[in-house]
């Protein structure tokens, strides 16, 4: 496959996943589905920070789909409603990294993902994530991994 043909397939696989993920939240089986209230926080000037944030925000629909769940994106932390449903869950992702001197050089990027269920607001759900490299070459691998958390997050049971 030639890089031409690669970046062709990337792009029609984009298409399709923004138009299934807008057919998902249109149909009216969504509205049966469990709510995810999710923010991704992290500097904004960061834009390798922020092409993860955009990325786990654009894909976690599907993955959050796949558990029974509708994604509603928070700006800043995500709170849960005063009173929401009995299997509501919120997830606050924090992205943070270091600036290297270069584009070649190593840049070291931490997220804490901390979420917390409408079923039991005493209890709470934590996972940490920390990776080095070249800046370009962390955000798929950083975005990947937090989105099998987001997975992760939405199989825990509560009363565990």
């Amino acid at each position: 496959m030639t890089k031409k043909t690669r970046r062709a397939a990337a792009r029609r696989l984009a298409a399709t996943s923004a138009l299934v993920l807008w057919l998902g939240q249109s149909l009216p089986a969504a509205a049966e589905l469990s709510e995810l209230l999710l923010g991704c926080r992290h500097d904004p000037d960061d834009r390798i920070l922020t092409l993860v944030c955009d990325r786990v925000e654009r894909e976690a629909g599907m993955v959050a789909a796949d558990a029974g769940y509708r994604v509603t994106l928070s700006v800043g932390k995500p709170v849960m409603p005063q009173h929401p449903a009995a299997d509501a869950r919120t997830l606050d992702i924090q992205v943070t990294g270091t600036r290297p001197g270069s584009q070649f050089g190593t840049k070291r990027i931490e997220a804490l993902l901390s979420g917390s269920y409408a079923a039991d607001p005493a209890g709470g759900w934590e996972s940490e994530l920390t990776a080095e490299g070249a800046p370009r070459d962390l955000v798929h691998p950083i975005a990947d991994a937090l989105l099998t958390r987001i997975a992760v997050f939405l199989a825990t049971n509560p009363a565990d």
